[in-house]
């Protein structure tokens, strides 16, 4: 077999390029991917050839990438799909092919068999592209995204069934009403086994595997592509084309065959390796078979054909959608949206020119065709919605995903679920007990948890979430949490809080009178929150703004929007991603600190060391490095103030509070009171049976005198801890003169 490591390196480089180019552009990767191999293959410039290797290749890209589509295509949503979204596909479908069989049948001289597969061409969508554009477009969640994207799903399945019934027809070379009825009984022998297999044999298999330990992700990556190719040879056995049992294949690869976490690992090795390598060899191949002579050939049917496909589909959609709650507009955009064709429609004609079906011409009409449909689509769904809104007819879906689940339950998150519960389910989760139970004392839904642990996410209503928004302190957990939530659990709006403030001058990202702040933006809000510096705003839009990039926004206007009133319905803001005019806002804005005078304490926390300890450490070892600290402060030696602190803690644990600890010792001298703060963000072990490791220790040391303002600065760290919230924020800080900035300005009573 003649093949090229050379000519192999040459079309990865030549789709790597043309893909890149395709999306920094807006448009799918294989619009690249294609048009790098009309340029550089045999039809242009010639300087890649073609080659059995390939052909052998891009089969293999082809079989994968149907397996994956299947894997993509989840048959639960199919039954749950809307009754708009089946009547979406139907219409969608059906007036497509209708048109582009009698168009190319009875106006062209083509004969039927290659009338059918012209018209399943012009029928079949893409959901691929409509997923991507729709999620830049920021319309997931609307009544018309999940119209679109049922119906593309349906239309996509229906398109390959179909396929099946025309290839096995075509194969069979007789019109004998036996034969013919014996084509068609063997695929519907193939369907059925393949549905008995899929829902009853899988997940007894995949119980079994897991109950003897077979869970490693290559092993299980190795069974899946094998499980692709015995229903590929059942479908050939059936007389359809292997892609076809391919799709069938992936369409049962789920979450009860497979663990959730390694479903979607085994999914995406499978997309990484047809999407990432070989399918990128399909297209370019694919390219290599374009005649781009006929753009003026044949321009007058190449243009029919492409008008005929968009504006049948957009007619069908409209007509099969008006009997259901849609509106004509709204119909109008989904049948523009479904207009893009994309990876499907040119595998078929691939396919077609293979067996015989279609010439090089009419393939290389269809492949424009799908070009053009596609490099359509963003525009349309991008008009259409602004069209839908400027009359008010972008509402939302009532899809059944409705809770809203929000990572954190710091006064921020707890602010924006009260917001949010007056119309929507919200949960919080937080691995704090105590900000769960301030949630819960203020009447919001909490659960204790790790929002990194998969099992617990599910429990805590992942998998019936519309919304996920992330926001507590620490922006790795945010970000992996986020990345769980899209990719395990399929939730359709996903937010992050940024991972550090942006520089915009003296606004809201600042502590001070310029001075910028140490802290996250999520923890900077808690702390001005927790020292009651900020005040609830309301106002209407005036204008359509965006706040896509929704950190820059915020700290260019020193204004927190947490929720968007629109149409009775409240949307947390930061999913938003624009707001209209009309809308209220509901949000939070800073005002400044009230002026008041310094007390002792204050003086304390200005000039006190304050001391990190890396990593974990005993209490000794903690306060070996406190008296270290205080020595010179207090004229003692460091080993006496250790030996007193230790000596303190043997006689009664000085733990006040899970993770906090305040020693205080009382010496003979003169001074006053000293103070030492030292936080170990791992945790100190202290002495005492089911102590908590300490993160804070307050070390007060001073004269017998003083005992009364001992009590006062006791008191005083208490008052700093009064909120749950002030833990977390303190372990957040950047350095100790971040802790020192955060203490002097919570909120307490002076003295």
């Amino acid at each position: 077999m003649e093949f090229s490591l050379l000519t192999l390196l040459s079309v990865l480089l030549v789709a790597a390029i043309g893909g890149a180019i395709s999306n920094r552009l807006g448009y799918p990767a294989l619009m690249g991917e294609l048009v790098a191999g009309i340029v550089f293959g045999p039809m242009l410039l010639g300087l890649i050839p073609e080659s059995a290797g390939l052909d052998l290749l891009a089969e293999v890209g082809v079989f994968l990438m149907m397996l994956y589509i299947g894997i993509e295509v989840d048959h639960r949503d199919m039954m749950k799909a809307s009754w708009p979204g089946i009547m979406a596909a139907a219409g969608g479908f059906v007036i497509p092919f209708v048109c582009g069989y009698w168009l190319v049948s009875e106006f062209y001289g083509y004969n039927k068999v290659a009338g059918l597969f012209i018209g399943l061409a012009m029928g079949v969508t893409s959901l691929a592209t409509k997923s991507r554009a729709l999620m830049e477009l920021k319309l997931l969640g609307t009544r018309v995204a999940n119209v679109m994207l049922a119906g593309a799903l349906a239309c996509d399945t229906l398109a390959l069934v179909v396929f099946a019934g025309i290839t096995g027809y075509a194969e069979s070379a007789s019109t004998d009403i036996k034969h013919l009825a014996l084509v068609f009984t063997k695929a519907a022998v193939f369907f059925g086994l393949a549905v008995v297999i899929g829902l009853r044999v899988f997940p007894l298999i995949g119980r079994l595997l897991r109950r003897f330990g077979f869970t490693e992700r290559t092993m299980n990556f190795t069974m899946v592509i094998l499980v692709g190719l015995v229903f590929a040879e059942m479908a050939e056995i059936a007389g359809l084309h292997s892609v076809i049992g391919a799709f069938i294949a992936g369409l049962f690869i789920r979450e009860e065959v497979l663990k959730r976490k390694l479903s979607h690992e085994v999914s995406g090795m499978v997309h990484d390796v047809s999407i990432g390598f070989l399918a990128p060899v399909f297209f370019v191949t694919a390219g290599f078979k374009v005649d781009i002579s006929v753009l003026w050939t044949d321009t007058i049917f190449l243009s029919v054909i492409v008008l005929v496909a968009l504006v049948s589909k957009m007619i069908g959609t409209l007509l099969f959608c008006l009997p259901t709650r849609m509106s004509w507009r709204e119909s109008v955009v989904i049948g523009a949206g479904m207009n893009g064709r994309g990876a499907v429609e040119i595998i078929i004609a691939e396919i077609g020119l293979q067996m015989g079906l279609i010439d090089q011409s009419m393939f290389s009409i269809l492949v424009f065709m799908a070009f053009i449909t596609t490099a359509f689509e963003p525009f349309f769904l991008k008009r259409g919605a602004a069209w839908l809104r400027r009359h008010g007819a972008l509402v939302r879906s009532d899809d059944a995903r409705e809770t809203k689940l929000i990572a954190g339950a710091s006064p921020l998150a707890r602010l924006l679920a009260r917001e949010l519960a007056i119309s929507e389910k919200v949960v919080l989760i937080d691995n704090n007990q105590n900000l769960c139970e301030a949630a819960k004392a203020e009447g919001l839904n909490a659960i204790k948890g790790n929002v990194l642990n998969e099992d617990f996410l599910d429990v805590a209503g992942a998998s019936n979430a519309r919304v996920f928004i992330a926001m507590t302190t620490n922006h790795e957990v945010n970000r992996v949490a986020s990345g769980y939530a899209r990719d395990v659990f399929g939730i359709p709006l996903v937010w992050s809080w940024p991972a550090a403030p942006v520089s915009s001058g003296t606004t809201a990202g600042d502590t001070g009178a310029g001075e910028p702040s140490l802290l996250s933006p999520s923890a900077r809000w808690n702390e001005w929150i927790m020292r009651k510096e900020v005040e609830r705003v309301v106002f209407v839009a005036e204008q359509h703004e965006s706040i896509t990039d929704f950190q820059v926004w915020v700290d260019r206007r020193g204004l927190l929007p947490l929720v968007i009133e629109r149409g009775g319905r409240r949307l947390a803001a930061m999913t938003a991603g624009e707001l209209l005019k009309g809308d209220t806002v509901i949000g939070l804005r800073r005002h400044s600190m009230p002026e008041y005078q310094a007390d002792l304490f204050e003086e304390l926390i200005r000039h006190c060391p304050i001391i990190d300890v890396p990593g974990k450490a005993g209490f000794s070892e903690m306060y070996e490095v406190a008296a270290d600290a205080l020595a010179p402060l207090v004229g003692l030696d460091a080993a006496e103030i250790a030996a007193k602190l230790v000596k303190r803690e043997q006689e009664s644990s000085t733990v006040v509070a899970p993770g906090v600890a305040i020693p205080h010792v009382i010496i003979d001298g003169d001074q006053p009171v000293a103070l030492l703060i030292a936080r170990c963000r791992e945790g100190a072990n202290f002495p005492g049976s089911g102590t908590p490791p300490v993160e804070f220790v307050f070390v007060i040391i001073g004269a017998r005198s003083a005992r009364n303002l001992h009590l006062r600065v006791l008191s005083a760290i208490a008052q700093l801890f009064q909120d749950p919230a002030f833990e977390d924020i303190m372990l957040a800080a950047k350095d100790t003169e971040a802790m020192r900035k955060i203490m002097l300005g919570t909120r307490r009573r002076r003295f």
